[in-house]
């Protein structure tokens, strides 16, 4: 299952990274791609990101107080959404509250940095729905 890692700002690439050492140890068939992990240095970065948004099942966008309003991730969020077969987009918020999302992000369902709520969301990404 491809899982794209959606960050924007220093402490919501210090999360991502985490998550995309974290997430194969969890759930072994999961493929996490994080754009300053997995593109090759002198790569476009443009169509390996359009690529990967294309064909990821799964987003977990790391959304702090810094980037809420980042245009790429409501960008890579509305890209993985339309993708046919059920994708799934989630934010794992750090110091955010689900209120301070704005649309179209605030439409989708969150994660809270809670070991309940991170076990539900691997639950679900897990499912490969």
């Amino acid at each position: 299952m491809d899982v794209f890692i959606g960050w924007s700002g220093a402490a919501s690439l210090m999360m991502a990274k985490g998550l995309r050492q974290w997430l194969p140890r969890v759930i072994q068939a999961s493929r996490p791609f994080l754009s300053s992990e997995d593109i090759s240095k002198g790569r476009r970065w443009n169509p390996e990101l359009t690529q990967r948004l294309a064909k990821a099942n799964f987003a977990i966008l790391c959304m702090t107080p810094e980037n809420l309003t980042s245009n790429w991730i409501h960008f890579e969020a509305g890209a993985v959404s339309k993708n046919p077969g059920g994708s799934h987009v989630s934010a794992l918020l750090l110091n955010v509250k689900a209120s301070d999302l704005v649309d179209p992000l605030a439409q989708f369902q969150h994660t809270m940095p809670t070991k309940e709520e991170v076990r539900a969301l691997v639950s679900e990404s897990g499912n490969g729905t």
